[in-house]
């Protein structure tokens, strides 16, 4: 029934009428206070369609348990999205990879897989996410398996709630991807991220900064049309900026920007 009122406009409706309606909606949205619940909500709804009514999903667990060594999961971690926007070439993705495999590394926002799920061979691995709980549960009753194994030191909360522990004890890398604009207070994040990142630590950020036209919705929330202010602000906490891109989703309306940072 969602497909149907998502289509029908389109195919049914006069080109400025369906324009009009696309821009009371997106007001609508962007007038409407963001609600952390309601975008948690559908987060899970969405997350848990990905997981049984396609076919990616699967196609990955299949992915994973034919894979026979460090190799094998690097190639597919670097053809499946979640790390080569970071770096553009598999090559300079390996060398990072050496790099960090002895050390503390973080991810935010996971969602039902990440990246850190697929790299058993970092010493330790530690993620953050509020579905964290029920991604796992859902993976474990429906394929008897699940992703985030024991072995991970899992937070399922809110990011923006400090932990004490993790201060200024990640060594390796720090990623977030595609979370910031799902969360009631990204500074908050960023600054969290500051406080927990080590000398020497990789910052590896990506997010939709601004939805333009219809991509606004109950998951979404705003953050900045200023692309340069974001990128202070995270220069400001503490992170010196080594890459930056802003080409992952070119098709998609939104304002997003990417970057690769260190903690001097």
């Amino acid at each position: 029934m969602k497909q149907f009122f998502k289509e029908y406009p389109k195919k049914y409706l006069p080109r400025p009428l369906v324009s009009f309606l696309r821009g009371v909606r997106h007001f609508y949205y962007a007038h409407k206070p963001f609600s952390h619940k309601l975008a948690q909500r559908g987060e899970l709804k969405s997350s848990l369609c990905f997981m049984t009514s396609g076919d990616k999903f699967m196609e990955l667990v299949r992915d994973v348990e034919a894979l026979k060594d460090r190799d094998s999961y690097e190639n597919l971690i670097y053809s499946s999205d979640y790390i080569h926007n970071f770096f553009r070439a598999i090559e300079t993705y390996r060398v990072f990879s050496d790099e960090i495999q002895d050390k503390r590394c973080l991810e935010i926002g996971s969602g039902p897989i990440g990246v850190l799920a697929l790299t058993p061979w970092i010493k330790k691995r530690i993620i953050i996410d509020p579905l964290l709980r029920e991604f796992k549960k859902f993976q474990l009753d429906y394929f008897g398996k699940t992703f985030f194994t024991d072995d991970i030191e899992a937070y399922s909360q809110n990011a923006e709630l400090f932990t004490p522990s993790l201060e200024d004890s990640i060594t390796g890398f720090i990623i977030t991807r595609n979370a910031l604009d799902h969360c009631e207070d990204p500074w908050k994040i960023l600054e969290n991220i500051s406080r927990y990142a080590c000398s020497g630590c990789k910052l590896l950020l990506w997010t939709d900064l601004w939805h333009l036209k219809d991509a606004l919705g109950n998951e979404h929330r705003n953050i900045t049309k200023d692309v340069d202010g974001f990128e202070k602000r995270i220069k400001d906490f503490g992170f010196r900026i080594n890459r930056t891109f802003s080409d992952v989703r070119p098709d998609k309306p939104t304002i997003e920007y990417g970057c690769v940072a260190t903690k001097p």
